[in-house]
């Protein structure tokens, strides 16, 4: 027998969609300011351009004090904070985000128990700074409270352009760089960072020391180093999507995991018209291309589509995805 499902949660259930997709449909009739943070993520600072996105990162450093403060309570009606817990859920091993913004997801991490490490990245070093704030005030909460579970994991930053993400250099699988933010493999380190940042061990307590001098260098990391590569809301900002998500890719070990949160073209003719007619002011004001197929790019791309599911009228992606040729179990 199916089960029953009251009227109350009928009506609360009807109601939020009615909320979510009206939000949705004002957001993009009036142009507003992206509640998808795709300000937060830098765009590329690769000399190539696609569809006009180019170099933001001076915009995006600027914005990254009060960008959080704006966006909260668009990506609360619209159901997006609901969705990152969703997709970090799906998280597990040692996990590289990329666009990582101001960490709006640090603290869905530590609902993940399959999570061993966390490696954070972003072209824009005022929007990581902003994220390894909200870290080391987790971090003094945890051992204020003495916590044990749901406590952050072990966290990274680095300062990394996506669209050249990966070393070029043939190099064996190997860790994540450890919480000081250098790379476990002694042979990677020579390559992704200078000496004297391989020497210094600074302290957890403090951070601007310590990751200081670490984001004025853009780093990359080693391929087939990752279990999970994480993206919210980024390839709208980057100046080649299909080359940033080559890079992703690149980045996870065999069997590993791409997963993504992104905005784009609807499934709706109306709202792509919306989009398509707003989209080059969009782009000028924000540094985002809105009426991307990211369906289309994923594949482009070479990636294969595990699951997807898509909301506020299609234009709302959550996808989980994977090398061409490899399984991944979906937890």
């Amino acid at each position: 027998m199916a089960p029953k499902i009251s009227p109350r949660v009928l009506a609360i259930g009807g109601a939020l969609y009615i909320a979510t997709s009206s939000a949705t449909y004002l957001y993009l009739k009036n142009g507003k300011p992206s509640p998808c943070s795709c300000q937060s993520h830098g765009a590329s600072s690769s000399s190539s351009s696609i569809d006009g996105v180019g170099n933001s990162i001076g915009t995006f450093d600027r914005i990254a004090r009060d960008y959080d403060d704006k966006i909260n309570v668009d990506e609360l009606l619209m159901g997006i904070k609901l969705l990152r817990r969703f997709l970090i859920k799906e998280a597990k091993g040692d996990v590289l985000e990329v666009s990582a913004g101001t960490g709006r997801n640090l603290i869905y991490y530590s609902s993940s128990p399959e999570i061993r490490s966390v490696t954070l990245t972003d072209a824009s070093r005022e929007m990581l700074l902003r994220a390894h704030e909200k870290y080391s005030a987790a971090v003094s909460e945890g051992k204020a409270k003495k916590k044990k579970d749901n406590s952050v994991p072990e966290t990274s930053f680095l300062l990394a352009d996506v669209e050249n993400l990966c070393l070029e250099t043939s190099v064996r699988p190997s860790d994540p760089p450890s919480a000081d933010g250098l790379p476990r493999d002694t042979n990677a380190a020579t390559t992704v960072m200078p000496d004297a940042l391989q020497n210094s061990k600074p302290q957890l307590e403090e951070p601007l020391t310590r990751f200081g001098p670490a984001l004025k260098t853009v780093h990359k990391v080693p391929p087939n180093t990752y279990d999970t590569v994480i993206d919210t809301f980024g390839l709208c900002s980057c100046a080649n999507p299909v080359k940033a998500l080559s890079e992703m890719a690149k980045a996870l070990k065999p069997g590993g995991q791409l997963l993504l949160l992104e905005h784009g073209r609807s499934t709706w003719n109306f709202i792509n018209k919306i989009l398509d007619s707003s989209a080059d002011t969009h782009l000028e004001k924000w540094g985002c291309r809105w009426n991307r197929d990211i369906e289309g790019l994923v594949k482009e791309a070479g990636l294969e589509v595990v699951s997807m599911a898509r909301w506020h009228f299609g234009t709302t992606y959550v996808i989980i995805c994977s090398k061409k040729g490899t399984c991944i179990d979906i937890l």
